[in-house]
């Protein structure tokens, strides 16, 4: 859930402790920070609250997410609640930005279990683009050092939109 604030207020009266995430980036020099248990992202400029996002914590992605199948993923792989968030046709650089979070704060839970980079397409030319950004993906995730035997890109079929989902198994 996304929210825009119609009146910024100051950061220090946020509710929940933040950390810093980074910036300041964009031309009005916004600064991101987070509190990953409550799961709320915050975009502050000149000291004010502008925006929130809140997102499911992983407990809460555990809870109300079920397993699903893919297609393509071969052996009936039981694909667990996604590992993070999903993403589709950011800009090169912001989707550089989305795999360096994934490889900088998740990596570690990545050790010894399979990826998945699955993507779901509204037609067929949605179909091509996901193959081509998931194979993007792949190749990014390998320079970050994980190992490309450790990494799948699968078609997850046609869905109602289009995006890709990183979900982490565990090896049979």
């Amino acid at each position: 859930i996304s929210v825009s604030l119609y009146k910024p207020y100051p950061l220090a009266e946020f509710e929940y402790e933040l950390k810093y995430v980074q910036g300041p980036f964009g031309d009005i020099s916004t600064v991101a920070y987070e509190n990953v248990e409550k799961g709320v992202w915050v975009f502050s400029n000149q000291g004010l609250v502008r925006s929130i996002i809140y997102r499911p914590t992983q407990k809460e992605r555990e809870q109300f997410s079920y397993p699903c199948k893919s297609p393509d993923a071969g052996d009936d792989v039981e694909l667990p609640p996604y590992w993070f968030d999903r993403y589709w046709n950011l800009p090169s650089k912001k989707e550089k930005q989305r795999l360096k979070q994934i490889t900088d704060k998740e990596s570690r839970r990545a050790e010894g279990k399979q990826i998945y980079l699955v993507y779901y397409y509204k037609n067929e030319k949605d179909k091509e683009s996901g193959l081509t950004q998931a194979n993007r993906a792949k190749t990014y995730l390998e320079l970050a050092g994980i190992s490309l035997d450790k990494i799948k890109v699968v078609n997850g079929g046609k869905e109602n939109k289009s995006e890709i989902v990183v979900y982490l198994v565990d090896p049979k």
